[in-house]
């Protein structure tokens, strides 16, 4: 990396911001405002300005520990979709806002989670939470669907028996669909080799019971 003002070479952002403060009297946020604040960069959910960490890390996310507790981010900047349970639909609505414009604005920046990650969705716009690579495949499906005018995360879960330990557990689906003629559906995705699993077969049932024909269970052979 140079030096704009002197034209020396450095191997790092951090080491180039400690010269051009010490040589050149300009501060790491100075510096970062002018090469590297992307737009939405240093403003809270709640509209206040947040720190600035450094030139490397840039601003934080939240203007203080109360708002982070308060929109429940723990170390990631963006919050996948099962943890909104509970939230009310305006505070979900900031939090999607948010979390779009963050990914729209800088797509590279979103973490690595293996086969989990983060979809972008233009005919909801919004920023969607996929927990497997099947789950993106439905999301890239629905999105090219005519007769699909919305499509989320669900942030419910569904009363299960485990017959492990015959207790009462909860699992969430996976999507809700909004069909252009008012109708619905909820669809859990699941490899057609875990399909007849006997947990898995105890949480469709209860879904099915508490659904009925708007449940479905979705497998590899449906997405292709």
């Amino acid at each position: 990396m140079k030096c704009e003002v002197c034209d020396k070479n450095f191997s790092s952002k951090a080491a180039l911001s400690a010269h051009i403060f010490g040589k050149h009297k300009i501060t790491s946020k100075e510096r970062f405002d002018r090469d590297f604040k992307k737009e939405g960069a240093g403003v809270c959910i709640c509209g206040n300005e947040t720190p600035f960490k450094n030139i490397t890390k840039g601003y934080c996310e939240f203007c203080s520990m109360s708002c982070a507790r308060k929109y429940g981010i723990r170390t990631s900047p963006f919050l996948p979709g099962h943890l909104l349970i509970g939230f009310t639909e305006e505070t979900r609505r900031k939090l999607s806002i948010s979390q779009s414009n963050r990914l729209q604005m800088n797509p590279e920046s979103v973490p690595s989670r293996g086969k989990a990650g983060y979809y972008f969705s233009k005919k909801n716009n919004i920023t969607l939470y996929y927990r497997s690579l099947w789950e993106r495949q439905a999301f890239e499906m629905l999105e090219q669907m005519n007769n699909v005018k919305k499509f989320e995360t669900c942030k419910f879960s569904v009363e299960y028996e485990k017959p492990t330990d015959y207790k009462i557990h909860r699992y969430i689906p996976d999507i809700k669909i909004y069909y252009s003629d008012g109708s619905w559906q909820i669809i859990e995705i699941k490899p057609s080799k875990f399909v007849d699993n006997e947990i898995n077969k105890a949480k469709f049932a209860a879904a099915k019971e508490q659904f009925g024909n708007n449940y479905a269970v979705w497998t590899e052979n449906d997405l292709n």
